[in-house]
């Protein structure tokens, strides 16, 4: 009832938006998006709606992050700039990386909550079988000209898996019109650890003049550690290299005809993860950066491909879309999981022996999607297509009981699995008026799962092999009246829902044979706009989310098997607002700032299979009730060619509780609040440019997850893993 007491308020408030837009019926002419000065506030074009619109305009709450933003202040990885984001939370390490929006999420395992894209097509796998919830596409922003941040499910378009919101990656087209080059070069050091260097370029390159392009990128980074691993002895061991690049080709054989073809590439390797441990009163006992990770450096591998074919044909009255992908994604590692597996060790007579658990995720994914939309200026705009998408992945798993040089194999595994999703979708927006409009949509999708699984070792009980199938219907939708109340003020109300794909299950007697789908459904209130002087751009939301059926998963006391299965219910609601300001001439000021309550409303089931435990009212894992940042920077004449520049960003992320125990009465880790204060200077003289940075330059140990395990933990400790220390560096790079 609570959550019903609210939905009405939004609606009353959305009627009385509606019932004042016959005023501002004059003031808004036109819906086309125009050429406007790219450096004011909310002049951001993004195509969130899969059109190209400007931001202030599109009726979801975006954050459109600039890449070159991001390359200029060495901001390379999620894990560097997601509390940037409203709603954004981030964990991972050692090759993982899992975020949520707006508090959806359980903290472990299952399906994605969060669905990335790169230019619409759909990268990494959407399944727990290809590590979907912990392997999130993590791109360096050199290949990028942006980074839009969807928040609220986006099911109608963008279909399974974005049950709290989506990122979508944004590659820079190839320009015909002119040749281009940029290079950077640098390194950077790290208060307690290593140095480490870096490097990215792009070239652009018209072909035949305003028709075909070519458009090069290429970076790598070594990422510097600073964890001494006790046991290894071996310090920053967190090591880690980074590499990539992309290739794009931009055609335009006839004027109505736009094809555009690239492949990308990054790789990741390195050695364990940013983790401390921290005993049962708080006090790091082996240094305030050190832990004892393993009795070897535990390596791991990422490799991520995508090959992409988009083609554009404007038909008149409509235009029709085509996009062709193709992903690759690999990981690799084996873990130390001793502590996990104690008993398994001593039930099958290797106490005292470390338990390594190797993993390799292979996963191939094709999309197709195939879309039909009407051009602007109409009373009514629409939207029609479909999409089907083929992922196949081969999982290969054992886990050995090791001592010194003798290893004994407890389980093998190898589990291929198939995910086909085959959907439809629109969307119509409705334009009662020039100023108010209403949009509606919805999307039906069909996925089928196939599961097979061929396992052996003592902890198997012998050879055994089993196929299991699933098959599932849903559908989302969503309503989205809009008044544009002036050309730069827009209010709208959001009703939306998502889904997550359930799926086969372990083939245990004592667990369930498969666990089902879980919802979002997300109600918001918007409002964006510029002031008259265009020197301030604002966009505030308000939000309430509802999840069902809450898909969990657990690891079966007995065997250790991981299984899933649905339960409880939950929900989100907050407030989110982000400011842009130019106060003067050569300043700017950005704010963010996000309120998140999240919570379950029902506990999580007990009983056999009880995955987790938690009851109602229990806050959801890692999501901050207050976060936000302030960043300022000033620009400064020097000289009629040089231009001096400054800036800084301060960054606080609240008190969070770490995922929910798989054991009852084991209290939850709670992760206290942090802030950071990162810096920046430097001079830009065309065509070069010199910039010195500063990031966590308080060198605050802020504590981002408690998901990692240590053969070494003493009881009552816990592994957490940590924000970068204080790390400066300095770039040099050149232009034309």
């Amino acid at each position: 009832m609570r959550g019903i007491g609210k939905n009405g308020v939004a609606l009353g408030a959305v009627i009385a938006v509606i019932g004042w837009s016959g005023a501002a019926h004059a003031q808004v002419t036109d819906r086309t998006v125009e050429a406007d000065r790219a450096d004011e506030p909310g002049e951001i074009v993004v195509t969130a709606q899969k059109r190209v619109e400007r931001l202030i305009d599109v009726p979801v709450s975006v954050t459109a992050v600039n890449a070159a933003d991001l390359t200029r202040q060495n901001l390379t990885q999620l894990r560097d700039y997601f509390d940037r984001v409203p709603g954004l939370s981030y964990t991972g390490g050692g090759g993982f990386t899992t975020v949520a929006l707006r508090g959806i999420t359980t903290g472990r395992g299952a399906n994605p909550t969060v669905s990335t894209t790169v230019d619409d097509t759909p990268f990494g796998s959407s399944s727990f079988a290809g590590y979907g919830d912990r392997l999130t596409p993590d791109l360096d922003p050199s290949n990028l000209e942006r980074i839009e941040v969807l928040r609220g499910p986006q099911g109608t378009l963008y279909g399974a898996n974005n049950l709290g919101g989506l990122i979508k990656y944004v590659t820079a087209t190839p320009d015909p019109s002119r040749a281009r080059a940029a290079f950077e070069f640098g390194s950077q050091s790290i208060a307690h650890g290593d140095t480490g260097a870096f490097a990215r370029g792009s070239v652009n390159v018209p072909i035949i003049a305003d028709r075909v392009a070519v458009r090069v990128n290429g970076f790598y980074r070594q990422d510097p550690g600073f964890i001494d691993n006790t046991l290894s002895k071996v310090d920053n061991a967190n090591s880690g290299r980074v590499w990539g690049g992309r290739v794009a080709l931009f055609a335009q054989p006839v004027d109505a005809l736009t094809i555009t073809v690239q492949a990308l590439t990054q790789d990741l390797s390195g050695t364990d993860a940013p983790t401390v441990f921290l005993a049962g009163n708080g006090s790091s006992p082996f240094g305030r950066w050190a832990a004892p990770l393993s009795a070897r450096p535990v390596p791991y591998a990422v490799r991520n491909r995508l090959y992409q074919g988009r083609a554009a044909w404007d038909l008149g009255g409509a235009e029709l879309t085509s996009i062709t992908g193709y992903g690759e994604s690999r990981y690799n590692t084996p873990t130390d999981s001793t502590d996990r597996f104690a008993g398994v060790l001593t039930r099958f007579g290797y106490p005292g022996r470390r338990a390594i658990l190797s993993n390799t995720i292979n996963t191939d994914k094709w999309t197709q999607e195939v879309r039909l939309a009407s051009q602007p200026g109409g009373t009514i705009d629409w939207l029609i297509g479909g999409f089907y998408t083929n992922e196949d992945t081969v999982a290969l798993q054992s886990l050995d009981a090791i001592a010194g040089g003798d290893s004994a194999n407890l389980y093998a595994g190898n589990i291929p699995s198939t995910f086909r999703d085959l959907a439809a979708f629109g969307t119509l927006t409705w334009h009662f008026t020039p100023a108010f409009d209403v949009q509606f949509g919805g999307r039906i999708a069909e996925n089928r799962q196939v599961y097979r699984q061929a396992l052996s070792g003592p902890l198997n009980g012998g050879i055994t092999a089993n196929v299991q199938r699933s098959r599932e219907t849903a559908a989302t939708w969503l309503v989205s009246p809009r008044w544009r109340i002036g050309r730069d003020l827009t209010a709208y109300a959001r009703v939306a829902s998502g889904y997550r794909p359930g799926g086969p299950n372990t083939n245990l007697p004592s667990l369930p044979p498969s666990f089902d789908s879980d919802r979002t459904t997300n109600y918001e209130l918007g409002l964006k706009g510029l002031t008259p002087d265009r020197r301030i751009g604002f966009d505030v939301s308000l939000f309430w989310i509802d999840w069902t059926n809450v898909q969990l998963s657990g690891n079966d006391p007995t065997s250790g098997y991981l299984f899933y299965t649905n339960g409880s219910r939950a929900r989100s609601r907050g407030a989110e607002a982000t400011v842009d300001l130019r106060p003067w001439n050569g300043g700017a000021v950005a704010v963010t700032g996000a309120w998140t309550d999240s919570a379950l409303t029902r506990d999580l089931p007990a009983g056999r299979t009880a995955a987790l435990f938690g009851t109602e009212g229990d806050r959801l894992p890692y999501s901050a009730r207050w976060a936000g940042s302030v960043a300022a920077d000033q620009d400064v004449a020097l000289s009629n060619d040089v231009t001096g520049f400054v800036g800084g960003t301060a960054v606080y992320n609240g008190r969070r509780i770490a995922e929910f125990q798989a054991r009852a009465g084991v209290p939850r880790v709670t992760l206290p609040a942090y802030a950071t204060l990162d810096l920046r200077a430097g001079v830009r003289s065309r065509p070069l440019a010199f910039t010195l940075f500063a990031r966590n330059v308080t060198d605050q140990r802020g504590r981002l997850g408690a998901a990692y395990r240590t053969a070494a933990t003493p009881a009552g400790g816990t592994a957490i893993s940590v924000i970068i220390p204080r790390t400066i560096g300095l770039s040099v790079g050149y232009s034309y």
